[in-house]
């Protein structure tokens, strides 16, 4: 449909194609069976993808007649992938010394989510304004900002975990 409409062109199907098919056949089972001195390596190599796809869509000449709302809106892309894989490598680091164990009673499995969930769009939301206002509305702040939601999502978030595994042992001794 994109194509009929003439917002895609055959090379955009073809690359958006190509890219998931590659971390597919490629990506997922160098991390499936990396054991853990090489998930660095792995982590390293997605951010110098990510800050490649954050420089080309910063730096490339792109002609006057392309659409300037796909193109802004991959821009803020590069800048939310490069923040949360960023996020998620400082979530990694906490998760090998620290690792939280995610089990409770059904219950407490369903509203440790629903607040898990409700929390991150607070976070997300509540530090677009300031994060933009503090670095003058450039996309870096979406970086940091998507860092900073997957750090709280990984690391704050599961702190509170042993609240929920207590919920359903109240009459145990």
């Amino acid at each position: 449909t994109r194509l009929y409409l003439g917002v895609h062109t055959p090379a955009d199907v073809l690359v958006g194609s190509a890219i998931p098919l590659f971390f597919i056949v490629v990506l997922r089972p160098a991390i499936y069976h990396a054991d853990g001195k090489h998930i660095p390596k792995l982590l390293a190599a997605m951010v110098l993808l990510c800050a490649a796809f954050v420089g080309y869509m910063e730096y490339f000449p792109f002609p006057s007649n392309v659409d300037g709302d796909n193109l802004h809106s991959a821009l803020k892309n590069s800048y939310t992938l490069l923040g949360a894989l960023l996020g998620m490598i400082v979530v990694f680091k906490v998760d090998e010394k620290r690792n939280f164990d995610t089990g409770a009673v059904w219950y407490a499995q369903v509203l440790k989510t629903a607040l898990g969930l409700a929390l991150a769009l607070a976070v997300k939301e509540g530090l677009k304004l300031p994060l933009e206002s503090l670095f003058g509305g450039h996309m870096v702040a979406r970086a940091i900002r998507y860092a900073l939601l997957v750090m709280f999502a990984g690391i704050l978030w599961p702190m509170t975990f042993p609240f929920f595994q207590r919920l359903g042992r109240k009459g145990e001794a």
